[in-house]
């Protein structure tokens, strides 16, 4: 069995009136290689079932079942373990991509030797995915963004009138997550994303921001 290029890791809970939105938005890629792990996180529905028939049989879509509710951090803990992947994109399960996301991405990631690299947001409605919606940072640069620890740190502060990068959803070496053992604070409800990432550029992790909104 052949490495994927991107492992997609979606926790899920309780998304099953939604989730297909998210599944279709991966089968709809122009990337291809790809694997998506979706972690339902004990949902009392049918969120499972769900996933699985959006996906209509395709064998590149799989579903994760924890042993029991943990949380987002834990499920995409769960989900990493699962991953075999030479990259690690997430996908919240009301959410989708736009469907040049991955190609674009990974081809910049590996252009630039990034070990980091996420894109803006569009902000659609919850009930309309694919509708046109503004830029979640305002389009505030034209190039790569560097990001740095400083940077990362800055960009999150509380009390910023800024947008949060934290907020971001980006895609992640799967190697440099394996090399320094680094996963999800498992018991963060909140702002579990940003401070994975944080620990990622502790460890020295290369990063930027893809100014264009491909993650909806």
């Amino acid at each position: 069995m052949s490495t994927p290029t991107v492992s997609i890791v979606m926790p899920a809970w309780k998304a099953e009136a939604f989730i297909a939105h998210a599944v279709e938005s991966v089968l709809a890629q122009t990337l291809t290689d790809w694997e998506l792990i979706i972690v339902d996180d004990c949902s009392p529905d049918a969120t499972g079932a769900a996933a699985l028939a959006a996906a209509k049989g395709d064998p590149r879509v799989r579903v994760v079942r924890a042993e029991q509710n943990g949380g987002v951090a834990r499920a995409r803990n769960l989900g990493m373990q699962h991953a075999a992947g030479t990259w690690i994109a997430v996908l919240d399960s009301d959410d989708a991509y736009d469907p040049t996301r991955l190609q674009t991405l990974v081809s910049i990631a590996e252009r630039e030797q990034l070990d980091i690299l996420t894109d803006d947001m569009r902000l659609v409605p919850f009930g309309d995915l694919f509708s046109e919606g503004g830029s979640f940072l305002g389009r505030a640069s034209k190039s790569l963004i560097r990001v740095d620890l400083a940077r990362w740190l800055g960009a999150n502060h509380v009390d910023s009138d800024a947008p949060l990068y934290g907020y971001l959803k980006p895609l992640f070496r799967r190697a440099f997550i394996t090399a320094h053992k680094a996963e999800y604070i498992a018991d963060l409800r909140v702002a579990e994303d940003c401070w994975f990432v944080a620990d990622l550029l502790a460890y020295g992790a290369r990063m930027a921001i893809h100014p264009e909104p491909l993650y909806r």
